[in-house]
């Protein structure tokens, strides 16, 4: 009965952010504005995707889902408290790139010609090149998390959440089934998970931060329908 009602509570934040996101009037030249926008789509899609795989029991799933979600409200929360991170933000892109081309440097020359349209050691130094002329300061994830006053969730929720998205052996061993003595009994095809509270209750409250996030950005003066919708969701804890 509980489950049911944790979806109810999805489809009403879904309902009320998508609104949201829908009428969002952004000017092109604030980038602070067309960065927080996509990423706050990003975290609505992501509470949606949480609550598909959720409702069809694919439970480690919607984690790896959870920790995109993390990812995205980290740098949410990163340009929103600093915004004059901005230019950082968008050159440290360049640091994910070279790293990108020196990796498609390594690659065979067979793999180039059927899946890289030959692309030439040449083609790749100059592209790097360009790059290093954009590179601005590293900004991690971490980073991002601590300019976003959210430090803690980096260095508890989202490394929880890594082990699923990396395919730890600990993470793996929910599947297996032992018996008393820890002898493998048989494997668990569908996923351990019971409590979806677990999944969605942390997704509700992300969802709900990015909705207060640009709720300051934007001015929409909707502090009453967050303070109401986020008493709901204490109510069900």
């Amino acid at each position: 009965m509980q489950d049911n009602q944790w979806c109810i509570l999805v489809d009403e934040a879904l309902y009320l952010t998508k609104s949201v996101l829908d009428n969002l009037e952004i000017d092109p030249g604030d980038g602070v504005k067309v960065l927080s926008s996509v990423l706050f789509r990003r975290l609505v899609l992501g509470a949606e995707a949480v609550h598909i795989l959720v409702k069809n029991q694919l439970y480690t799933e919607a984690r790896i889902q959870r920790r995109g979600q993390l990812e995205a409200l980290f740098s949410l929360g990163a340009l929103y408290r600093q915004p004059d991170i901005l230019c950082d933000f968008i050159n440290k892109d360049s640091h994910r790139r070279i790293k990108l081309y020196q990796n498609l440097k390594k690659t065979s020359k067979r793999f180039r010609s059927h899946h890289l349209n030959d692309l030439s050691d040449s083609d790749i130094e100059k592209e790097i090149k360009v790059l290093k002329g954009q590179k601005g300061p590293h900004l991690s994830l971490e980073t991002l998390s601590q300019k976003a006053g959210l430090h803690d969730l980096f260095l508890s929720d989202y490394s929880m959440l890594s082990e699923a998205a990396h395919h730890t052996a600990k993470d793996l061993e929910r599947h297996i089934e032992v018996d008393e003595k820890g002898s493998i009994v048989g494997f668990l095809l569908e996923d351990p998970e019971t409590d979806v509270a677990h999944l969605i209750y942390p997704t509700l409250c992300h969802l709900l931060m990015a909705w207060d996030a640009i709720n300051d950005i934007f001015k929409l003066t909707q502090d009453k329908k967050i303070k109401e919708f986020s008493k709901k969701i204490e109510e069900m804890v």
